[in-house]
């Protein structure tokens, strides 16, 4: 079977991936994986008569990855027809030869030359084939990513393995990567995942630890350089939106707002103005710059906790409003400010969770999962009574009314912070003064809530959550072992 056939197998639901990964294919429960063709449907279509190079410089990779376009293509039903075809042959839909040939006649109406070579005619078969494969390549990279990063089997599978080709064609920065593994989290993988640039050939396979362990893990690299041609791909930034604030040059930003009116009769009104930032370059790159806690749109509200939390994987796509975004900034911020978060890898949200678990941290994976029912309306508890502390009733952890939000992200925060204070040097004296008032407290008849008389990590959460969030006092011996604790 040929790479493209495993790919449109892919989208017509006859494989699990377009590469086969070692050990179960499917995680226990039943998953559907719709990434690549959301992403695929998403994508805003961008006319433009720049080149690649011009295009690679003045577009970061993340605007890139959410569009649609082609080099020097300027004419809106254009690029529209390219979209379709190429889409279709995506999806596994068409094959490559009746896509190139659809598109060839359609191109030869509008006055192109298919006989003439080169990659500057649009019409040139080097040109459609480029354009197509690098499409259905760049979806089965998203399909691929969502797989992996799916909870089952990021615990099963946790790395990577990067391989090149072997002839004399392989790209010399691709090279140097075969055979190298990486976990699935470290930074690296936003630059090195295939295709990295125009017609790359590399691929990568997931493995479990002992594998990766017997091959031996890399890390602390840094990522390899962008290409001058524009064609890396991080599909990470296919489950988010299109973001027009991430072009660079304001006089550009304003041609693609002027294309998208006359080409798509797209609203330029304050939805769509939101994603536009007129300060100059300089002040946009500033890293000190405060987070806003009162986004109006939910990609602005993710774009300001990248500022609180630099280098952590983002993954919040699911999430449909700000406001529940903008409360968990603020908690984000108030524990950094606090402690830390030194330990926090990625924070995404988790369509698998239970209805029942709002949210969870895994000190292993350094994971922070949000279930997006309970993001998305955080009213949800509303239906239980109030106690006196103002937490629900009946609930196994503490849900503070009108913190929703607050108290699971905050339970949750805290849990990083008392494994990571734990883990340090002298942390088992910490963690002996945590048990011991845990123990006391269970003698004593003091519970914080069911979830919270759990273990000791799950007490100080609960502890430092009610604290925070309901000015609750607790008994002298309680109160300093928060101090002792966190000193």
């Amino acid at each position: 079977m040929t790479w493209w056939d495993a790919v449109k197998n892919w989208y017509a639901g006859k494989r699990e991936e377009p590469f086969p990964t070692p050990g179960p294919e499917t995680p226990d429960r039943e998953v559907k994986y719709t990434g690549a063709a959301d992403w695929l449907s998403k994508r805003a279509n961008l006319t433009t008569v720049m080149g690649s190079k011009e295009l690679a410089a003045e577009w970061t990779e993340k605007a890139r990855a959410q569009a649609f376009f082609s080099a020097r293509v300027a004419e809106g039903h254009i690029l529209d027809r390219l979209r379709k075809v190429s889409d279709a042959f995506s999806r596994g839909e068409i094959g490559q030869a009746e896509a190139r040939t659809e598109l060839k006649k359609f191109l030869l109406r509008e006055g192109y030359d298919p006989k003439q070579a080169g990659l500057r005619n649009l019409a040139s078969t080097a040109r459609l084939n480029l354009i197509l494969e690098q499409n259905a390549r760049m979806a089965a990279a998203v399909g691929q990513y969502q797989a992996e990063m799916d909870p089952d089997m990021l615990e099963r599978f946790p790395y990577l393995q990067y391989h090149s080709q072997t002839d004399d064609r392989v790209r010399d920065d691709h090279g140097k990567y075969n055979g190298k593994v990486y976990h699935k989290l470290d930074p690296i993988w936003k630059r090195l995942r295939p295709p990295r640039d125009l017609r790359c050939r590399c691929w990568y396979e997931q493995i479990d630890e002992d594998t990766a362990k017997e091959i031996g893990i890399s890390s602390g690299e840094k990522p390899p350089p962008l290409p001058e041609s524009g064609f890396a791909f991080d599909p990470a930034h296919a489950f988010e939106e299109f973001d027009l604030s991430l072009i660079h040059d304001g006089k550009f930003r304003d041609q693609v707002a002027d294309t998208l009116k006359r080409e798509y009769n797209m609203s330029l009104g304050d939805n769509f103005k939101a994603f536009f930032r007129r300060e100059d370059q300089e002040e946009q790159e500033d890293s000190e710059e405060a987070p806003v806690f009162d986004a109006k749109f939910p990609s602005v509200a993710r774009n300001e906790m990248r500022k609180i939390l630099p280098g952590v994987i983002i993954d919040l796509a699911g999430v449909k409003k700000a406001e529940p975004v903008n409360r968990l900034n603020r908690c984000l911020c108030k524990v950094k400010q606090e402690t830390g978060l030194e330990g926090l890898k990625a924070v995404m949200v988790d369509s698998s969770m239970k209805l029942s678990t709002p949210g969870s941290y895994s000190a292993e994976t350094g994971i922070l999962r949000l279930n997006p029912v309970h993001m998305n309306d955080p009213g949800i508890w509303k239906k239980f009574k109030v106690g006196r502390h103002g937490e629900y009733e009946g609930l196994l952890s503490n849900i503070y009314a009108g913190k929703e939000v607050e108290s699971v992200a905050l339970h949750e925060l805290y849990h990083s912070v008392s494994e990571r204070i734990i883990a340090k040097p002298g942390g088992e004296a910490k963690r002996k003064i945590l048990v011991e008032c845990f123990e006391r407290a269970k003698r004593e008849g003091f519970s914080i809530s069911s979830h919270g008389m759990k273990d000791e990590h799950e007490f100080f959460a609960e502890l430092k959550t009610g604290k925070e969030l309901a000015n609750r006092s607790y008994p002298d011996y309680i109160e300093e072992t928060l101090k002792e604790f966190l000193l």
